[in-house]
């Protein structure tokens, strides 16, 4: 028994500091959905996972078939799993990093016991699979064992199937070890046999997730388009103190030159590529949610290079406290922003989620049920959709399990992120028969006035030109109301097909007269393009904010964001819609100006080209 215990101890000991970890870090999760562009995502990649899977494996959408792991929900069996597979990824997140650690400071095994309950506190599931990636490569490369890379390209997979952008990250991991292992070996065909059976291991698991190949590569290509599209479309401009964010990352790029170890430099090399994923990531949208991600990230970035080096130094740790200070210190500046506070609460919310289960299931499901009955109809509506078929435009999807609605979900599942790419795919579920029998298009209060606002100071009928289009020329209004528009299959084409009125060249801040057309729709097709400086600071940073002007008959002046990716289909002009559920003429657009954030960066001439839309019924 004695020889059992030496023996077993050093086992024990590790299993137990582990499980504290463990405990002491696991998060607190909000189970619960309601109303809302993100609690509706939320809640229909969690019912379509339990109801209708097909549908999800062909979403075009920022996340994977598996993406209710990253926010599980009390829907079927889907909280207990995300539960689980949490659970599973931190025990083996952990003792990966402890095993690093330890074997790079065996006379300070307190220190790396501290660094991994750091790096465990500000991990989510994203960075748990990336850590994982990241310890499983490093132990390639010690052990020169290509198992430890099987194991990161099935992390990777798993994140992917997640959501894209954990794979992208994780992926850019293994692929950079890859060379560096071949680099250090200098064996090319090993690597390349290990390289063609994770290939397949690759297209075996997508078919099994996604149960055709052909699905599977549609997946890959649209996660290809929503990547490089992603910037331009959900960017946000609060004000940066750039001599803050410089020295922040001077800090981390100075690491390199401060250590001379090979293993530190080899993992600083590995995790550029997700430092510049997720630096672009999180300043693209720059609000605080997505900034954290960051914050997040330096903490791993940190603790993590620290823990591998084997001489440690002052130096490092004040380097590492700066570079996190002062991102931090930044975050000041963004909109509603918040002092972040640390809460050691993680053997509560373990108990809480884990051991009493069932009341924490009870609980999010009636606080979820009381979330959404605000999105209730009155009965006579709901006894006009009956048990037709209905999709809801722009994002509100809260009203499917408000009202058990017989919900046919588009291939984009909502509005929210815009491109012509994008456009095009939403537009197509709205083409004639391929659309709902009704839309509920629900309204979005405008700060300038109105019920035609959007997200991000735009207008409504700016963000999807395509499919605002085939809405309106495949269904009629069937009611009207304060909260939204009921409109009905029309069987036929309402609206004729755009005239183009002659090219224009423009410049920026001009005002441009608008023709004059009263026997239906006005819009204006807008090119525009970044020229060399600014294509560099989209491709490092972000591209520039774009505003359309409108002046109108009665002398006001409303200016709305707008994307230009998607503004070369078509920008809306008359008839400005404000107040649809009112018969009240609306005041008429004359005069139309264009602005960006900072004209340095763009090309002139911009191209404008006018389209007449005709109405062939009234709506």
């Amino acid at each position: 028994m004695k020889n059992w215990l030496v023996k077993y101890t050093p086992a024990i000991q590790s299993g137990l500091i582990i499980l504290v970890i463990y405990l002491f870090t696991f998060p607190r999760l909000e189970p619960d959905f309601g109303a809302g562009l993100d609690s509706s995502y939320v809640w229909a990649i969690n019912h379509l996972f339990s109801n209708n899977y097909d549908k999800l494996t062909h979403l075009v959408y920022p996340f994977g078939p598996l993406g209710f792991l990253k926010m599980p929900l009390p829907l079927g069996h889907n909280l207990i799993t995300g539960l689980v597979t949490l659970s599973v990824l931190k025990f083996l997140f952990v003792g990966l990093l402890l095993t690093i650690f330890f074997s790079c400071d065996k006379g300070n095994r307190l220190l790396s016991v501290i660094l991994t309950l750091i790096i465990s506190y500000f991990t989510d599931i994203d960075l748990l699979i990336i850590g994982i990636c990241t310890a499983l490569v490093i132990l390639l490369i010690r052990k020169n064992s290509y198992l430890f890379f099987t194991g990161a390209v099935l992390t990777a997979i798993f994140g992917f199937f997640i959501k894209p952008s954990i794979g992208i990250n994780a992926f850019s991991i293994v692929i950079v070890s890859a060379f560096i292992s071949y680099y250090y070996n200098r064996k090319f065909a090993p690597l390349l046999k290990i390289i063609i059976i994770n290939l397949f291991i690759f297209l075996m698991l997508g078919l099994l997730v996604f149960k055709d190949l052909t699905v599977f590569f549609n997946y890959i290509i649209n996660v290809i388009n929503l990547t490089l599209g992603y910037s331009s479309s959900l960017a946000l401009y609060p004000k940066n103190n750039w001599f803050l964010l410089g020295i922040s990352f001077m800090s981390v790029f100075s690491f390199p030159l401060l250590v001379k170890e090979r293993e530190p430099r080899f993992v600083f090399i590995i995790l550029l590529l997700p430092l510049f994923i997720i630096w672009k990531h999180s300043m693209s949208r720059e609000d605080l949610t997505h900034n954290r991600i960051m914050l997040y990230f330096l903490f791993f970035f940190w603790a993590f290079m620290i823990g591998i080096v084997q001489k440690k130094s002052l130096l490092l740790f004040f380097l590492s406290s700066i570079s996190i200070l002062s991102f931090y210190r930044n975050m000041s500046n963004l909109p509603g922003y918040s002092v972040y506070k640390i809460e050691i609460s993680g053997i509560n919310n373990f108990y809480e989620s884990l051991v009493d289960y069932r009341e924490y299931f009870r609980k999010n499901s009636s606080l979820s049920s009381d979330n959404i009955l605000q999105s209730k109809i009155e009965p006579e509506t709901r006894s006009v959709i009956a048990n037709s078929s209905i999709d809801f435009y722009p994002w509100e999807l809260s009203y499917v399990p408000a009202n058990n609605f017989n919900w046919q979900p588009r291939t984009t599942l909502q509005s929210g992120s815009f491109s012509h790419w994008l456009d095009l795919k939403s537009a197509q579920s709205f083409k004639n028969n391929n659309g709902p029998d009704f839309i509920l298009f629900h309204y979005f209060y405008d700060p300038q006035g109105g019920n035609f606002g959007s997200i991000d100071g735009r207008y409504l009928l700016n963000d999807e030109p395509l499919t605002i289009y085939n809405i309106f020329n495949s269904y009629s209004i069937e009611k009207r109301c304060d909260k939204f528009l009921l409109l009905k299959k029309a069987g036929m084409n309402i609206l004729s097909e755009p005239v183009l009125l002659e090219k224009q060249n423009i410049s920026w801040n001009d005002w441009i007269d608008v023709p004059n057309f009263k026997d239906g729709i006005v819009r204006l097709k807008l090119s525009s393009h970044p020229n060399f400086f600014g294509k560099i600071k989209k491709l490092v940073y972000k591209g520039e904010a774009y505003y359309i002007d409108y002046k109108f008959k009665d002398g006001k002046v409303r200016s709305y964001r707008f994307i230009p990716s998607n503004a070369t289909d078509g920008l809306w002009i008359n008839p400005f819609v404000q107040y649809s559920f009112s018969d009240t003429a609306e005041s008429e657009v004359m005069k139309v100006r264009f602005r960006n954030s900072n004209s340095f960066f763009n090309n002139v001439p911009i191209k404008i080209q006018f389209q007449l839309i005709k109405r062939n019924v009234p709506w």
